[in-house]
């Protein structure tokens, strides 16, 4: 009997030990029950500064990361054709330089009349996700949490 406890300690300070050797994350995790904070600005409530602020970063990412990296990839044409709406619905959480300190994805609106295949939507949203790291804010959405639609939506 003695043997068999002596067995369970081992394996429990064991399996302690080993929980506590995982590395943590360096920016904490984005919960949806703190997001609603007086620094949450959702894009429908923009002043017009914040929407210039926005733009203003907006603009070279869907040259260079939406368009060139992954609405091409997927063979994707943005017009009232072939998909009228092409984005994600995220929340951005911008730190004290501007830059995207985390995000979260609340799901890709993806309404294409042309044939694309669930893979090809698939992999656009997999290239688009990540890519929102690379956006850089204007001081006056610094140390706030965005939400927003990144993509066009033509509404044709």
């Amino acid at each position: 009997m003695r043997y068999f406890i002596g067995l369970l300690l081992i394996g429990v300070i064991a399996m302690l030990m080993s929980c506590e050797s995982r590395p943590t994350r360096a920016v904490a995790e984005l919960r949806l029950d703190t997001l609603f904070t007086p620094e949450t600005i959702d894009q429908q409530d923009f002043t017009q500064e914040q929407y210039v602020a926005f733009d203003s970063a907006m603009t070279p990412w869907y040259q260079a990361e939406y368009y060139h990296q992954c609405a091409r990839n997927g063979k994707f044409k943005v017009d009232c054709y072939d998909c009228e709406a092409l984005g994600i619905n995220v929340y951005l959480q911008v730190d004290a330089q501007g830059h995207v300190a985390d995000y979260k994805s609340l799901g890709a609106t993806i309404t294409c009349t042309g044939a694309h295949s669930q893979r090809s939507k698939d992999e656009f949203y997999a290239c688009l996700l990540p890519s929102v790291q690379t956006l850089v804010f204007r001081d006056l959405l610094h140390n706030k949490v965005l939400r927003v639609f990144l993509g066009p939506h033509l509404g044709c």
